[in-house]
């Protein structure tokens, strides 16, 4: 995934509109759509500007969810390089980014013990695992609200009977 497909990612994660999200940054949609689709990158201002939105910005450069420590350092650095190079414009910032992306990631974790599944959870995991990002992020956002209808419809059975009761 590239750095824009990660950019995009952080904002619909967010559930923010591409205008909501430019602004955080400090700049207009159409700079933010040239970011997604990696045509332009943003400076270490913006990047500064956007982890106060929440976003996971040690994710969009590396792609690696790192530990909070690691994101803290960065972050730091970001600040300073922002501060020493407001809008981009030197090699400050291009040096910022080789360097992130020449860091180590971090040690990977224990793996965890295989779940079992019955087979009709094992066919819908390969088929799933098949999809494109945005497909298995509908198929998430389907389950997600067919659990919630769930609890609103038991919610709703509870005080209909406690009415009637």
């Amino acid at each position: 995934m590239s750095i824009g497909e990660r950019i995009r990612s952080e904002r619909e994660r967010l559930g923010m509109s591409q205008p909501e999200f430019a602004k955080f940054a400090g700049t207009t949609k159409q700079t933010l759509f040239s970011w997604e689709t990696d045509k332009t990158y943003p400076n270490a201002g913006q990047m500064a500007a956007l982890t106060k939105a929440g976003v996971d910005v040690m994710y969009v450069l590396t792609g690696v969810n790192l530990p909070l420590d690691y994101q803290r350092n960065i972050e730091s650095m970001m600040k300073v390089t922002a501060e020493m190079d407001p809008d981009g414009s030197t090699s400050l910032t291009k040096k910022f980014y080789e360097g992130v992306g020449k860091m180590a990631p971090p040690p990977e974790p224990e793996p965890e013990p295989e779940l079992k599944l019955s087979r009709k959870d094992r066919a819908f995991w390969d088929m799933y695992k098949e999809l494109d990002e945005k497909d298995q992020r509908e198929i998430y956002h389907d389950i997600q609200e067919k659990k919630r209808l769930a609890e609103l419809e038991r919610y709703y059975q509870e005080n209909e009977r406690k009415k009637n009761a």
